[in-house]
């Protein structure tokens, strides 16, 4: 009797465990999947605005380019296959903590002039 209590109380303790890590998981993939259409999107519209090709716009990698100077994981993320839900994550985060960097100033050097503008 002892051995079966054992083995239920096991199996609620991982199901709970696991249940919340699931939980968690899903709750962090709809955040980053957000984040990814809210910038294609942005994308989107911004080279419609501009009378830019879809593919002529801002790209992904334009900004994973952009901040790879000082945040090399992050252009190496992106050039691995990363997405652009990831890239997101990681432009919320630079414009949280490091006021220093010039995203802006380092696009238009890399399009030399010619990009959307755009708001984070």
């Amino acid at each position: 009797m002892e051995e079966k209590k054992r083995e239920l109380s096991y199996k609620r303790y991982n199901i709970g465990r696991y249940g919340a890590s699931a939980i968690r998981q899903n709750a962090n993939n709809a955040l980053m999947i957000t984040a990814g259409v809210i910038l294609k999107s942005w994308r989107e519209q911004q080279s419609e605005e501009n009378g830019l090709a879809p593919d002529k716009g801002l790209t992904v990698n334009d900004i994973a380019k952009a901040i790879g100077e000082r945040y090399e994981s992050v252009y190496r993320i992106e050039r691995g296959g990363g997405s652009a839900a990831v890239l997101m994550k990681y432009l919320m985060l630079i414009r949280q903590y490091d006021k220093s960097f010039d995203l802006e100033k380092k696009l238009r050097e890399l399009k030399h002039g010619d990009y959307p503008t755009f708001t984070l």
